[in-house]
Order: structure tokens, then sequence, then C-alpha cells
């Protein structure tokens, strides 16, 4: 079951991206945030981050559609390399998560592990889960101070579009305004992707900082589109 609480509107958003990194245009009405044009699901896009010291890398990338549960969703391959060096030896795929367009909104159905180290990586987590109903991450119309709550598993998620940020630094020395910060909350502390998402319009992504690894935040270095 899935419950949407809103918060009062925001002013109207136009998202700059500095010339370091291109440029976009935000997607507010009176109505809400447009919240799929945040988060990218066509195969072919990939980013990479660096955590504040630039000592590790993730790139994550949309590699298609996979079967989880009878239902289609996208795949994304979360990849690690711990000295900033995805083209050396040191780099191997962890483990993919999942989500899916549900009419205009977006909801993430799980993750597995690809590998050994994949395992290791989530460490106290399981290597493997599937949300029967989905987790609604974001909702078609939300509005600053939003919330969207969803019960599955016998745990009541809650995602909440907490503010509109300006100024957000990329690792490259971009910057991104009008990026909407996501907190994603798991009360049973069961999965590692719950945490704080920062979403910049068209690019998806920006910034993050998950239960994975709630000591480092990410900074989007550079995002690749093969489509």
């Amino acid at each position: 079951m899935t419950r949407l609480s809103r918060g009062a509107p925001g002013a109207a958003l136009a998202l700059a991206l500095s010339a370091a990194a291109g440029c976009g245009g935000g997607q507010y009405s009176t109505s809400g945030y447009t919240m799929l044009g945040y988060f990218p699901l066509d195969e072919g896009w990939s980013w990479r981050y660096t955590n504040a010291d630039s000592s590790s890398l993730y790139e994550v990338t949309s590699v298609g559609t996979r079967d989880v549960g009878g239902v289609d969703v996208v795949a994304f391959e979360w990849r690690f390399a711990p000295e900033d060096d995805l083209d050396g030896g040191e780099a191997e795929a962890l483990f993919e998560t999942y989500y899916r367009a549900e009419g205009h909104d977006l909801t993430f159905h799980g993750w597995s592990a690809l590998s050994q180290e994949g395992e290791d990586h989530l460490g106290s987590f399981a290597a493997e889960r599937t949300y029967d109903p989905p987790v609604v991450v974001a909702q078609d119309g939300m509005h600053v101070s939003s919330s969207v709550t969803t019960e599955t598993g016998g745990v009541e998620w809650t995602s909440t579009l907490d503010q509109e940020v300006d100024g957000l630094q990329t690792s490259g020395g971009g910057q991104f305004d009008g990026v909407l910060k996501i907190v994603l909350d798991d009360p049973s502390g069961e999965s590692p992707f719950a945490g704080d998402w920062y979403l910049g319009h068209e690019y998806g992504p920006v910034q993050f900082r998950i239960a994975l690894d709630p000591e480092d935040t990410w900074l989007l270095k550079r995002t690749i589109f093969n489509g």
C-alpha cells in the first residue's frame, strides 16, 4: 500500500549545470514535479562517482531489463574501484539494482549481488532482495516536504522530497542548481540503498549517500549516454 503526503509547493526551478558538465532545465509546476524527469531509465546511461577525497570510484550503468518477480524492470549495474581506476585490474561488478516506471512514478524493486566481492561489499545485508509491492521512491506531483510511504514485507518505507538544493558541486568542479534531495528511509535497516539521493533534472543522481557506505558522500564525476 502506498500513501502520499503533500507539503507546501516550492518556487519554480531552473536546473543549471556549469559548462564543465552541461546544462538542463527543471520541471516544476503548481501541480508538482515530474519526478521521472529526474531519474533516467533508458538503457545506455552511465554515471561515475568519486568520494570526497577521490580515493574510490563507483560506476553505475543502465544495462537493460530483467525479469524480477514476473515484472520487467531496468537493471543498474554497480562497479567499484578502490583507487579511482575502473579501467585497471581492481574493478569488479558488485551488484545490480532494479527500478521501474509505474505510470509516472519511480519504483525500487530490489537488488542482487553479481559476485562474491559484491556479497562482501554488501556486508550484513542480504545478497538478494525483491520487494513486492515495490518501494515508491518518487511519486509524480510531489512538492518539497511531500512524502510517500510504501508498506512492503512488513516494513513501512518513507520517501521524502526534502528540499531543493542550489550550487551542488560535482567532483570535476561543475555545479548543479535546482537539485531535488530525496531521503529514502527503510526503518528495518535491511536495504543498503536507502539514504540521501540528490537528483538533477535529465541527469539523474548527481550526489548520494547510502546506508551501504554512510561515511562517504559520492560526487558525480561524469555522465555518459550511449543511446
